[in-house]
């Protein structure tokens, strides 16, 4: 039993703790992997927000684009009315463009949606008067 309380005490004296230099250490290591931490939680969110203003915008695309296919044929140069009320703050334009070297009973449809002044996605199709 003496000699387990000699050991104790032994081991009791020689601990001294952290010093300085290590605290420090561990605080700058805990800095640097928050920042990282918090610049690829940001990275993630804005890239998450990209992607669902594209997606949104690529629906909406193709369904105005159905919309233009099954409308009776206009001759290009024209501009189809767009059918599709898109959410706040996006637009849709669309145009038809007649082909070079080509008949006039086919023209290239473009369906063109914006959001808040921005193009997100642009859509070409073609369309034949049939």
């Amino acid at each position: 039993m003496k000699y387990l309380r000699r050991i104790l005490r032994r081991l009791v004296r020689t601990e001294r703790g952290f010093g300085m230099l290590e605290v420090m250490l561990g605080v700058a290591l805990m800095g640097a992997f928050g920042i990282i931490f918090l610049t690829s939680v940001t990275l993630g969110l804005a890239g998450t927000q990209m992607i669902e203003e594209q997606n949104l915008a690529r629906i909406v695309a193709q369904a105005q684009m159905e919309d233009v296919k099954a409308a009776d044929f206009i001759s290009a140069p024209a501009t189809y009315p767009p059918t599709i009320t898109p959410p706040e703050g996006y637009s849709v334009s669309v145009a038809a463009v007649p082909l070079p070297d080509a008949d006039a009973i086919i023209q290239k449809v473009i369906v063109t949606v914006s959001h808040q002044g921005r193009t997100v996605v642009s859509l070409e199709d073609y369309k034949v008067d049939r």
